[in-house]
């Protein structure tokens, strides 16, 4: 860079798709599945509930969190199959927008060489 070149000289694509991808798998890892299996750490609640509850009632209500709490992890990865569907969506439509542009940028580039060619 100190002679002032960028070194994007030879670019065809101005995304990383490797980028969005590893975005994505970083988002996965770090959010999406740390908070599902978060979500199955509920020893000391149901230890706390059965210390102060006793009965039946207590049992049905451990059922209920248990349910809910599939039924939450079972939202997220769905939640989380859309978000991946569309960073996929987003890396196309901007590989897309700089393919066009590098075709538009090569047609200028060709229609100037003509130009000189004709003009020699």
């Amino acid at each position: 860079m100190a002679n002032g070149n960028l070194g994007i000289q030879d670019l065809t694509e101005g995304i990383s798709v490797s980028g969005a991808k590893k975005y994505y798998e970083d988002l996965h890892t770090e959010c999406i599945k740390e908070t599902i299996e978060k979500l199955n750490e509920t020893g000391d609640i149901k230890n706390a509930l059965r210390a102060g509850w006793q009965g039946v009632a207590c049992e049905n209500f451990i059922k209920s969190l248990d349910a809910i709490v599939k039924v939450t992890q079972n939202n997220i990865a769905m939640m989380d199959s859309v978000l991946e569907s569309e960073i996929n969506l987003i890396t196309k439509a901007w590989l897309n927008q700089d393919r066009e542009m590098v075709d538009e940028a090569e047609i200028g580039m060709l229609e100037r060489m003509a130009n000189d060619i004709i003009n020699r």
